[in-house]
């Protein structure tokens, strides 16, 4: 699998851009760690959800957009989804008690802040953080399928994944509309 891989690749290109004013996704550094297992991808996932989510609901608070308001909330259903698994299996929720913007993953939470700070500078960036959020989490939901999880997993997986691409064309949209 090659979710962090992914993230990490989110958050090169995040600083890239950032520097260089363009871009959305780079190339993954080589030693880009893989998970192990089912919790790890689960755990994972779950804070990746948290941090769509909490990233749209500070664009939604910033520009009143209804795009951020409902994919906040879908976001939110999508971390319900993946709590249900952890439960499901056993396994610790790292999200539980984290306010919006906090997160136990340092990989998250510097992406988190990097992608924020982009975001606040204008709704045109706000709608293309929402882009590059979904095209991440797009990518890791397939890599997560590609390793052939349990049937409930999968089902919940797939449903991410369907979700992730209305929120792309959405964000699209929006990107549209205000540049």
């Amino acid at each position: 699998m090659n979710i962090k891989k992914n993230i990490r690749a989110a958050a090169v290109a995040t600083t890239a851009a950032a520097a260089l004013g363009a871009g959305l996704l780079a190339a993954a550094p080589a030693n880009a760690t893989e998970f192990t297992d089912t919790e790890d991808m689960l755990t994972f996932m779950v804070q990746e959800e948290k941090m769509a989510r909490d990233l749209y609901l500070e664009f939604a608070d910033e520009y009143g957009v209804r795009q951020f308001t409902n994919i906040a909330k879908s976001e939110q259903k999508h971390m319900d989804a993946v709590r249900v698994l952890l439960d499901l299996y056993g396994y610790d929720d790292p999200t539980v008690g984290d306010a919006v913007g906090e997160f136990d993953n340092p990989e998250i939470q510097a992406l988190y802040d990097e992608l924020l700070a982009k975001g606040m500078t204008s709704l045109y960036k706000a709608s293309k953080v929402g882009i590059t959020v979904e095209k991440v989490d797009i990518a890791d939901l397939k890599d997560a399928l590609a390793d052939n999880p349990a049937a409930d997993v999968a089902r919940v997986l797939e449903n991410l994944k369907s979700g992730s691409y209305n929120h792309l064309a959405a964000f699209r949209n929006l990107r549209n509309q205000v540049s």
